[in-house]
């Protein structure tokens, strides 16, 4: 936590009352550091100097899917833990599912992660193109762990990004 000037970055609002706060993870690069996964709001001008109340962590996957589009959207906090069931290395995008749900996490840099592997995963809330997502730049991992017990195969639990068995 801190404050950072950041270069192309103005805290100035276009609503009259307001100025902009961005928030993201640090990430080092040599001597740079960059802001990953940035995300720039409106906030009142009141609040502006003191920072205003952190936003409550969300714990659990079901909490992340349940968000509506708009407030997946604002960057809220998230720390979960649950066991890989997908990775594409590739693209960095994997899929976790914890024991209430799953769901799809664009992450970058960590490597060799591997499907049934637990991990507890520290990042941000998304819109998703479909429904809420976790973009994570920090993942620990745990050890080896079972993949969750499948689900069977219908249209809402493979839109969900849980495990599923196709029969």
């Amino acid at each position: 936590m801190g404050r950072h000037r950041v270069p192309g970055f103005s805290t100035a609002c276009p609503e009259a009352g307001y100025s902009r706060r961005g928030d993201g993870f640090p990430s080092r690069d040599g001597l740079r550091i960059d802001l990953k996964y940035a995300v720039a709001r409106a906030i009142p001008d009141d609040a502006a100097d003191r920072g205003g109340p952190a936003p409550p962590v969300l714990r659990t996957i079901k909490s992340v899917r349940e968000l509506t589009p708009a407030r997946a959207a604002t960057g809220l906090p998230v720390r979960v833990r649950g066991v890989i069931t997908f990775v594409d290395p590739i693209w960095q995008q994997l899929y976790l599912q914890d024991a209430t749900e799953g769901i799809y996490v664009k992450y970058s840099g960590v490597p060799n992660l591997e499907a049934g592997t637990r991990v507890t995963l520290a990042g941000i809330s998304g819109a998703g193109a479909f429904a809420p997502v976790i973009v994570a730049p920090h993942i620990r991992m745990e050890g080896a762990a079972p993949l969750p017990v499948p689900y069977p195969a219908t249209a809402a639990a493979a839109a969900s990004g849980s495990w599923i068995r196709a029969m």
